[in-house]
């Protein structure tokens, strides 16, 4: 019959809107997880990229990581702004002379608080030390804390 319409072309398309709804709604989670875990993987990559220029007396290399408002906090007291910061650094560097080394244990993350944890050995001159570095991330992924307790 002519000007007819047939129901079989509108029951496709809700079809494929139904059908495109469930696929969205079964990737909405892996999605969201995807994000969550590549966060994490960028706080994580951040850690170890100061582990090794902490290692290799890199100061500029540490310098490049860190927010010019950091606080930081070690057992000799608490460093305001990264000028502050990277005196402290750069004496640890020179007074340590070829017995330097830091070594990270074990690493920690948590995205959602944009937290690292470094548990780490430190030979610093003629001393073996282990402890802690709890450090706080900015969402451009500069240190905005450092707090290192050493036992």
């Amino acid at each position: 019959m002519p000007g007819a319409h047939s129901p079989k072309p509108k029951l496709q398309i809700v079809a494929v809107v139904i059908a495109s709804l469930f696929l969205a709604l079964l990737l909405v989670p892996h999605i969201s997880q995807s994000y969550r875990s590549s966060a994490m993987a960028d706080f994580r990559a951040l850690t170890v990229k100061y582990v090794a220029a902490f290692n290799g007396k890199d100061l500029q290399g540490c310098m490049d990581l860190f927010e010019p408002a950091l606080e930081l906090t070690d057992p000799s007291g608490t460093y305001k702004g990264v000028d502050a910061v990277q005196g402290l650094v750069s004496s640890l560097f020179d007074s340590a002379g070829d017995n330097f080394a830091f070594k990270a244990r074990n690493v920690y993350v948590d995205d959602k608080t944009k937290t690292s944890l470094i548990e780490f050995t430190l030979k610093l001159g003629d001393k073996d030390l282990q402890g802690v570095d709890v450090i706080e991330w900015s969402d451009a992924g500069k240190m905005t804390t450092l707090r290192a307790y050493v036992y």
